[in-house]
């Protein structure tokens, strides 16, 4: 892998509740990082279509250790201006995965944005 590869800026949110309400949540910024995206594996696209997805992507991250883990309950927002009204939901997060050092992880689009 290489630097150049990294060229996806994305964010990580967590849903903060705001109100009383189930719908009174707010995105808080927890993290943003360089990642390397490409199209889903045969494996990745199992993830999806196991979790009711036809649509995502995978990406590779460097692992940030202790200043940031991914997980399920974060919500992704990816710096493009073809995805910049969409939220994504992960499915799968593989620690260590191509190599040490990385995280490789699959997200498919949230039906509520």
């Amino acid at each position: 892998m290489q630097f150049k590869n990294f060229n996806t800026y994305l964010t990580f949110y967590d849903m903060v509740k705001t109100g009383p309400y189930p719908d009174d949540l707010e995105e808080k910024e927890v993290y943003s990082c360089k990642v390397e995206k490409y199209d889903n594996s045969i494996k990745d696209r199992q993830v999806l279509t196991t979790n009711g997805k036809t649509q995502g992507f995978t990406f590779i991250m460097r692992d940030a250790q202790r200043q940031f883990i991914p997980s399920y309950q974060h919500t992704i927002k990816v710096k493009d201006y073809r995805f910049e009204t969409q939220l994504f939901n992960i499915y799968d997060i593989r620690f260590d995965k191509p190599k040490a050092g990385y995280i490789t992880v699959v997200v498919a689009e949230n039906e509520q944005t």
